[in-house]
């Protein structure tokens, strides 16, 4: 028997995106199970004589899954912001870093970004930018050094100059830089506050992958448990798994928009 209404069903999958605010989104990559339900709170204050004298309500948003890539040391310090610190160790520097653009992959005004960058992502050294037929790049005037407010990662935006005739040209960027050792991720200490999280879940259509269904959470806390699990994937048949759950802060919004069900 047919659906009554088939465009009500939910038969996506959802992606979930965290971050410090809506120019700040990071893809915390594969997840299962992903739900999304309210929580009512009441607040009710009867009297004896005038029945109820207050009768208010207010409904949060629950986000819940189960998170498939947790072992990422950003990820998870993006998540449990203000609960863990990360920070990383130096490695040996590098000088003189070679990265080819090949023409027909970049454009104008747009970000390329430096494959390598330094393992506090300070700002990168960029020793030359070249053209394959326009020759040398003048930063400020050809090129300019950007930081991506999303990542915190550092690449060049190519501007249409006189120097640079046309987009049809490959180009080799010269840097220096000095990688991490490794990322450290610690926490414990006392006094920690969780900074509240904006999370967006974007669930495509299965016929079209431009018609989504949104949900924005505002200002979410994550009230579940950092899991860590160091698991053989051949002989457990799994890859290590987090549950998550987070819910919407008191007063704060939160919106579904479907472009799926729009009539």
């Amino acid at each position: 028997m047919a659906a009554l209404d088939a465009n009500a069903l939910i038969l996506e999958y959802a992606n979930v995106e965290v971050g410090d605010d809506s120019g700040s989104l990071v893809d915390l990559g594969s997840f299962r199970d992903v739900r999304i339900e309210t929580r009512s709170q009441r607040v009710t204050i009867p009297s004896d004589n005038r029945g109820d004298i207050l009768d208010r309500a207010r409904q949060q948003l629950v986000m819940s899954g189960t998170w498939l890539e947790p072992g990422d040391v950003n990820k998870l310090e993006n998540l449990f912001k203000g609960l863990v610190t990360k920070s990383s160790t130096a490695g040996s520097a590098v000088s003189g870093a070679t990265q080819a653009v090949a023409s027909g992959s970049w454009n104008y005004e747009n970000l390329i970004f430096i494959e390598n960058q330094n393992n506090d992502l300070s700002e990168i050294t960029i020793n030359s930018v070249s053209a394959g037929s326009d020759g040398s790049l003048t930063e400020g005037t050809d090129y300019f050094k950007v930081k991506d407010p999303a990542t915190g990662k550092w690449g060049i935006i190519i501007y249409d100059s006189v120097t640079l005739t046309t987009e049809s040209q490959a180009l080799t960027i010269n840097y220096d830089y000095t990688p991490a050792a490794s990322l450290n991720l610690a926490g414990g200490s006392s006094g920690q506050t969780a900074t509240p999280r904006y999370i967006k879940l974007t669930a495509p259509s299965e016929d079209s992958s431009t018609t989504e269904r949104i949900v924005i959470m505002e200002s979410a806390i994550v009230e579940s448990e950092m899991l860590w699990e160091f698991v053989n994937v051949e002989e457990a048949g799994k890859v290590g798994e987090m549950p998550i759950t987070a819910a919407t802060r008191k007063g704060t919004a939160w919106s579904i928009t479907d472009e799926i069900n729009a009539s």
